[in-house]
């Protein structure tokens, strides 16, 4: 794990007994893993995500939450009953703060939140996540409520 550290893998780092992730200044995600009971050691290399500028969805879904500060993001795919976004340029006290707004919004039912995720429902039965994802970057899922519940 010293050699990711000396190699600049140190950014957002978290590190267990078994596990270290973290990123580098251009934004590469590295995951080591080490299971003790095959005493194997995994490694994961994931390139940063392309972000560009983005037009926040005009949709339903998208007025049901506040717009994030930064236009800079990904859609990972958006449909009429949900969206996936990641948004760059929001550090974790931004992250925070979006949470809050979409507390303020409606989205305060059944929630769990903690540090880097953050989970509930409106009232309507929609469902949210927006996670800290690291490196700056948020992602925020939403869907329609689910006709079975």
């Amino acid at each position: 794990m010293n050699q990711c550290i000396d190699q600049g893998y140190e950014i957002d780092a978290e590190e267990s007994e078994v596990d270290y992730n973290a990123y580098n200044d251009n934004g590469y995600h590295l995951s080591l893993y080490y299971d003790e009971d095959e005493e194997s050691l995994y490694i994961e290399l994931e390139e940063p995500i392309e972000m560009k500028e983005i037009q926040w969805p005009k949709s339903e879904l998208g007025n049901l939450l506040p717009i994030p500060d930064s236009t800079i993001g990904y859609v990972n795919y958006e449909y009429s009953d949900s969206f996936s976004v990641y948004i760059g340029n929001t550090s974790k006290d931004e992250y925070a703060a979006y949470v809050t707004k979409c507390l303020d919004n409606g989205f305060n039912i059944n929630y769990s939140k903690g540090d880097d995720y953050f989970y509930a429902e409106n009232s309507d039965g929609w469902d949210l996540s927006v996670s800290y994802e690291g490196y700056n970057t948020m992602e925020i899922n939403i869907s329609a409520p689910d006709a079975d519940k």
